[in-house]
């Protein structure tokens, strides 16, 4: 995971000491723009924000398209932004380490803060980029135990519980992957934006309920494709899908750690080319942002197959110009996953060629 350097902490901090005096006799975002104005870390929980809160209040992503989520980090102009949002939301579990800074200069202007990773049960073993797995034992935020320090919107107070020497906290911050998570952060967000706003509490159930509704087709779609599949072991370049593999029943086997900074080891390669020969897997999964270099490599020595699954921390502007979203991009994902093989695969595989009946003009045999 990245470290800012001091002088960068002070790039990001300066301008929060100032937001009193640029904000005296300056109107509020709602007062400009006649709706709530609410800052989000990062595409994906942008989209859901979206979701929710439909036309009733205005929802700017901070980072840029086509980012990636683990190394992007804001300019100071954008710190002034979010500081003049009348809410801000973001992951937690270490994914946005540029908010340690700005968290508590939010927090002491009472803005008031969504951290989605209060929502579910987290887990997983974060390798960070030196090496070092930590495992975690992280619940939900209703009365359970969290892996940070902040305090959340359910007014609870968490401690860290897994960090190395280097300052790496320890949980998969890539909750959003599971669909059953999706469902307990919109819930979550839609009394958020309810509290935020009461008068328009009823809207923002409504499209709660027609967002459920989709998770629920969604997870009933993963579910039937998963169940039929006849390898469960998933390669990846980006370790980022371990609670997508946790709901239905499949094994994440990574290449790299999971901020996939770095190529893998000579030695990584070798285990993993053994492994897949060893399973007879047909297929090795990159991120759709990332280098495919190592799957390619692996895949001329294996021969299997590259497939792409999307970790959704970022759409480039194109994907959204078309209308990509969470649901649309998560289905391609379903159609990589096929890739692994399905039932009906290798019963069409087995099943014996009909015999053809020799042509008109074939010559009898003698």
């Amino acid at each position: 995971m990245k470290r800012f350097s001091f002088s960068h902490w002070i790039c990001l901090a300066l301008p929060l000491l100032f937001v009193p005096f640029f904000l005296t006799g300056c109107s509020s975002a709602e007062d400009r723009t006649g709706k709530k104005q609410v800052c989000v870390s990062f595409y994906l929980l942008a989209d859901l924000a979206q979701m929710i809160a439909g036309d009733k209040m205005e929802i700017q992503c901070v980072m840029p398209p086509g980012t990636d989520v683990h190394s992007w980090e804001p300019s100071p102009r954008k710190v002034m932004e979010i500081s003049r949002a009348d809410a801000f939301l973001f992951n937690g579990t270490g994914l946005e380490t540029w908010t340690e800074k700005i968290l508590p200069q939010l927090q002491k202007r009472k803005i008031p803060i969504f951290e989605a990773a209060h929502s579910v049960q987290l887990g997983g073993t974060h390798e960070c980029s030196h090496g070092h797995a930590h495992d975690t034992h992280t619940e939900c935020s209703h009365g359970h135990e969290h892996d940070t320090h902040s305090e959340c919107s359910h007014g609870h107070a968490h401690d860290t519980h897994s960090e190395c020497s280097h300052g790496h906290a320890g949980p998969d911050p890539h909750i959003w992957l599971s669909i059953r998570n999706m469902e307990r952060i919109l819930t979550d967000l839609t009394r958020f934006f309810a509290e935020l706003e009461p008068e328009n509490a009823e809207y923002f159930r409504a499209n709660l309920e027609k967002a459920l509704l989709q998770c629920r087709e969604l997870d009933a779609e993963f579910q039937t494709v998963t169940q039929s599949l006849t390898s469960r072991k998933l390669v990846v370049a980006h370790r980022a899908f371990g609670y997508l593999c946790r709901d239905y029943g499949l094994e994440q086997i990574g290449l790299e750690g999971y901020s996939a900074f770095s190529d893998p080891s000579p030695a990584q390669m070798v285990k993993i080319i053994e492994f897949i020969r060893t399973n007879q897997l047909p297929v090795i999964y990159a991120a759709s942002l990332e280098s495919t270099k190592g799957a390619d490599a692996i895949a001329r020595e294996t021969g299997v197959k590259v497939g792409i699954l999307h970790p959704l921390g970022s759409l480039t502007q194109e994907q959204i110009d078309r209308g990509a979203n969470y649901f649309s991009v998560m289905r391609e994902n379903l159609e990589a996953l096929k890739l692994l093989g399905t039932a009906a695969d290798q019963e069409q595989n087995t099943t014996p060629a009909p015999e053809t009946a020799p042509a008109q003009d074939a010559k009898p045999e003698i």
